[in-house]
């Protein structure tokens, strides 16, 4: 979003489209453990008394936790990058890199 003339992110550096990308996949990843939570519970109420399938929910529910965090954590590591390559080039933290045609 430029304003002013100066540039600024709408989310975290992202733009509108970026932010409407990761709300997407975000909603995908949560309604897909909500459907798989549903089948579960389903198919734990119809069998056995162990619960097995609701130990199998669990197990998926602390993947996607930890890929989440991973998510998160490769996000900053990647905007402490940008942070050094301004750094290096004697820009201040709100200057927008040039434009550079080799990435």
């Amino acid at each position: 979003m430029v304003i002013g003339g100066k540039v600024y992110g709408v989310g975290c550096g992202n733009d509108w489209e970026d932010i409407f990308l990761i709300s997407a996949c975000y909603g995908s990843l949560w309604s897909f453990l909500i459907a798989f939570f549903a089948l579960l519970l389903k198919g734990a109420v119809d069998s056995d008394e162990k619960n097995t399938l609701l130990y199998m929910y669990l197990t998926f529910g602390v993947i996607y936790v930890i890929l989440v965090g991973l998510g998160v954590y490769t996000g900053q590591m990647q905007k402490d990058e940008l942070a050094r390559k301004k750094a290096k080039m004697g820009l201040d933290a709100d200057a927008v890199l040039p434009v550079d045609d080799d990435e």
